[in-house]
């Protein structure tokens, strides 16, 4: 019996099927209601695949492979392709991107890795969104980056090596309809910028920020993307030397570059061994980063929203008091109330003298050990602020890559010994990961209880 359903055009069965709700798995085919409704006939097929096809996310180099030989048709119909990316494929991917500071062997895959992703891309015409980020699903794992040996890691150059690639499918290919970008651990995009001429939201993040090169670099190439409103990048330091002494140089040249930006978030995130993910990091205090911070601001005209990773909370006329563990509760009592009005005496100038409606920074807290973000919500009514809230946030509680959980103090003590004795020796931390836990679990009286086999 023919279904009335059936009997409606192809643009009413895709609305229909977009009220299907629908969870993407692991490798981004829909596992879901939506997928069975797409196999039902014929018709329903062609008119709700672009939906079961919308958003594309691969995890492994053989995946990518893979999707590079899907047929065409099927490729333009993505429009959210993501990345996620674990210790060796990111590894991969440097290699293929950067073989001046990642090395290239012979019997090494990843150029192939390159030739895959540039025809993937140069197939996606209508890709609205690109993310090629750390993995941060994993149910081990809070986060891909707590599997690299190194502190501080080696950017990777992403532009160059693409841009030649994709010239390379597609001479005149442009991305008019992507929105977002999402890069992690990589930088110098000034190639490939110019795929991307309707670029809005843009983040670029690594452990520990970027060093003062590579913000060098990235003011330069930001001038590319006119139309981003809103910026995340985590860099070292506020510091930009080789354009000006200002303690806030960094964020004057964001705004010579991008004077539109209606929000920037430039907190430094890094991986925290005790709570086995990645944190916002605190940086030290300066005295003089306020009004250089403010002058910086005001070159934004239509800039609402900063969160900085400075320490803005030493004020010269209000200077920060230390608090002692074994104080009383009135002396607790004193010294939020003293930091609370310290607080407010660093952001008066910013709620009167900018249009910001959220403010926020890192304090290097001395009454706990792993610092607080300190955040202001500011309500404006014709310019003017009528109401201000303190907000103030744990550390990993304000940052977008943390998750839930916590680590037993024996994981985290045999994570900080791994990664330090693997930063030293230079051995590969699974085995060395092995070795430690091996010897501690000869000198503790653990109790481990034995599996049980069904």
């Amino acid at each position: 019996m023919h279904s009335p359903l059936l009997s409606l055009p192809n643009e009413l069965l895709y609305e229909v099927a977009s009220h299907i709700p629908s969870t993407a798995s692991s490798e981004g085919q829909q596992q879901s209601d939506i997928a069975a409704f797409t196999t039902t006939c014929k018709v329903v097929r062609a008119a709700t695949l672009p939906i079961l096809f919308h958003t594309v996310r691969v995890s492994s180099g053989d995946r990518l492979s893979a999707l590079a030989g899907a047929p065409l048709w099927l490729l333009a119909m993505v429009r959210n392709f993501a990345i996620a990316m674990d210790l060796g494929f990111f590894e991969a991917l440097a290699r293929a991107f950067d073989t001046v500071h990642f090395g290239f062997r012979l019997s090494d895959t990843s150029p192939a890795l390159l030739e895959s992703l540039a025809h993937i891309l140069s197939n996606m015409p209508r890709l609205s969104s690109l993310a090629i980020r750390m993995d941060e699903s994993s149910a081990d794992l809070m986060s891909g980056w707590c599997a690299f040996p190194r502190v501080a890691l080696q950017s990777v150059s992403f532009g160059p090596a693409m841009a030649k690639a994709l010239a390379k499918h597609s001479p005149n290919l442009r991305f008019d309809e992507l929105k977002n970008l999402h890069l992690d651990g990589m930088c110098d995009l000034g190639p490939v910028l110019p795929y991307f001429p309707n670029l809005t939201n843009m983040a670029l993040t690594i452990p520990e920020g970027f060093n003062e090169s590579d913000c060098a670099q990235f003011v330069k190439d930001l001038a590319l993307v006119p139309k981003v409103v809103n910026l995340t990048f985590s860099p070292f330091s506020l510091n930009l030397e080789a354009y000006s002494e200002s303690p806030a140089a960094l964020v004057e040249q964001i705004a010579y570059a991008v004077p539109s930006l209606r929000t920037l978030d430039m907190r430094t995130r890094s991986f925290c061994h005790g709570k086995n993910r990645m944190i916002i990091t605190p940086r030290t205090r300066v005295k003089d980063h306020s009004s250089a911070l403010l002058n910086a601001i005001l070159l934004f005209p239509c800039l609402t929203e900063l969160a900085v990773p400075i320490d803005l909370s030493l004020h010269e006329e209000k200077p920060m008091i230390a608090y002692h563990p074994e104080a009383g509760s009135d002396e607790l009592y004193s010294y939020k109330h003293h930091i609370a009005a310290v607080d407010m005496d660093v952001v008066s100038p910013f709620v009167t003298e900018t249009s910001l409606t959220r403010f926020a920074w890192v304090r290097t807290a001395a009454l706990e050990s792993e610092g607080h973000v300190v955040a202001f919500n500011i309500t404006r009514v014709g310019g003017k602020a009528q109401s201000i809230v303190r907000i103030e946030e744990n550390i990993e509680d304000a940052s977008p890559n943390a998750a839930g959980g916590s680590s037993s103090p024996t994981s985290s003590v045999l994570g900080l010994v791994n990664r330090a004795v693997s930063c030293a020796l230079g051995v590969s931390q699974p085995l060395l990961f092995a070795i430690v836990l091996l010897g501690v679990l000869t000198c503790l009286p653990l109790s481990i209880p034995s599996p049980t086999l069904d």
